[in-house]
C-alpha cells in the first residue's frame, strides 16, 4: 500500500515536469503576436504628428504667404499714394492753371500820373567862401558847386499832388547828392542841410528855404504840394530869408 503510493507521487510529479517542460518549450518556439492594435495606434499616433507637423508647415507656409501679401500690398499702397499724390499735384497743378490769379488787373487799378518840375539849389551866399571861414567852416567851400549853384533848373518827375519836400528827395537820390531832413516821421519836414551844407555853418541865422515860382514859402517842405511845370528853388540864407532873391 505505501509502495503504490510513493509510486502515484512519482508518475504525478513526472507528469507534471513533463508538463511544465512542454509548456516552457512551446513558449520559447512560439512566434512573436504582432499587436495590431498597438501598432495601430502606434502608426496613428505618427500620423497623427506628420498631420499635425503637416498642417503646421501649412500654416507657416500661408502665414508666409499672408505677410508676402502684406508687404506686396503695402508696397503696392504706398505706390498709388504716390501715384495718387503724384495725381493730386498734377490735379493741383491744373488748379492752379485755371484758376484766376490772384494779381490785380493793372488796368483796374488807378494808374499813376506824373507831373514834371523843376529843381534849382542855390547857395551863392557862400561861394566865396568868406562866410564858411568866418564861421569855421572853410572846408565846406568845396561843396558849394559851380559859383554857389548846386543844381540849375533839373527836370524832376515826380508823382502828381507830390510835395516840395519829395521833389527835393527824389532828385537828390537820382543825382547822388547828400540831404539830411528832421520831422519827416510826422509830415512836416525841415530840411537841415543839403549837399553837406547845413544851417548854421553861415553863422546864427543861416539855413535852407524854398520858393515856388519865385514865391517864398511859409510852411514846410512836406505839406507844399507840386503841380505840372511848378519851379522850385532852394536857396541858402544867411538872415532867415530876408536875403532871398525874387
Amino acid at each position: 500500500m505505501k509502495e503504490n503510493k510513493i509510486r502515484r507521487i512519482i508518475v504525478t510529479a513526472i507528469l507534471l515536469i513533463t508538463a511544465v517542460a512542454l509548456v516552457v518549450k512551446f513558449n520559447i518556439n512560439k512566434p512573436e503576436k504582432v499587436d495590431l492594435a498597438n501598432n495601430i495606434v502606434a502608426e496613428t499616433g505618427d500620423t497623427e504628428k506628420s498631420d499635425e507637423e503637416h498642417d503646421e508647415s501649412i500654416d507657416e507656409m500661408d502665414d508666409e504667404k499672408e505677410d508676402e501679401s502684406s508687404d506686396d500690398s503695402g508696397e503696392n499702397s504706398d505706390d498709388n499714394i504716390d501715384e495718387n499724390v503724384g495725381d493730386n499735384d498734377d490735379s493741383g497743378d491744373n488748379n492752379d492753371a485755371t484758376e484766376p490769379s490772384d494779381d490785380r488787373d493793372d488796368s483796374d487799378e488807378d494808374p499813376v500820373n506824373y507831373i514834371t518840375v523843376y529843381m534849382t539849389i542855390d547857395a551863392t551866399l557862400l561861394a566865396d567862401g568868406e562866410v564858411l571861414r568866418a564861421n569855421n567852416k572853410e572846408n565846406k567851400i568845396q561843396y558849394t558847386g559851380d559859383n554857389g549853384i548846386i543844381a540849375a533848373r533839373v527836370a524832376v518827375k515826380v508823382p502828381e499832388n507830390a510835395s516840395v519836400y519829395d521833389a527835393l528827395h527824389t532828385f537828390c537820390l537820382k543825382n547822388d547828392i547828400q540831404m539830411e531832413a528832421s520831422g519827416t516821421a510826422f509830415g512836416t519836414a525841415y530840411i537841415r542841410g543839403i549837399n553837406h551844407l547845413y544851417e548854421f555853418d553861415g553863422g546864427i541865422s543861416s539855413g535852407w528855404v524854398f520858393l515856388v515860382n519865385n514865391v517864398y514859402a511859409t510852411s514846410g517842405a512836406s505839406n507844399v504840394h507840386l503841380q505840372e511845370g511848378d519851379e522850385v528853388r532852394w536857396f541858402y540864407t544867411l538872415e532867415f530869408g530876408k536875403d532871398v532873391p525874387q
